[in-house]
């Protein structure tokens, strides 16, 4: 799977599996306290996953001042890339898919 330059940006950064985890969580969640509270972290974990995730891509990922927080035109294609790598990881391991 050839990645975009955001993921690519985004792959390089310690951590950033489980920060894609945490951010493909976000879009349905009616916050990102709820979307935390199902994965079982702090807040403060799960909005550094976030700010991981923006700050690699050098670009807003999600639009965090509406509920629910949503997916900017520019994080739409990112998010859909996470999910379609995370589940090609997931196959790998033997893994259940994402989303």
């Amino acid at each position: 799977m050839k990645l975009s330059p955001a993921m690519r940006r985004i792959s390089i950064r310690q951590n950033s599996l489980t920060a894609l985890r945490s951010a493909v969580l976000v879009p349905g969640y009616p916050t990102r306290r709820s979307a935390a509270l199902t994965l079982g972290i702090p807040r403060t974990t799960f909005n550094a996953h976030l700010r991981l995730v923006e700050d690699s891509a050098g670009f807003a990922v999600f639009n965090h001042r509406k509920r629910p927080v949503t997916l900017t035109p520019r994080g739409r294609p990112l998010i859909r890339e996470a999910k379609r790598l995370i589940a090609l990881l997931d196959e790998a391991r033997g893994s259940r898919p994402v989303g």
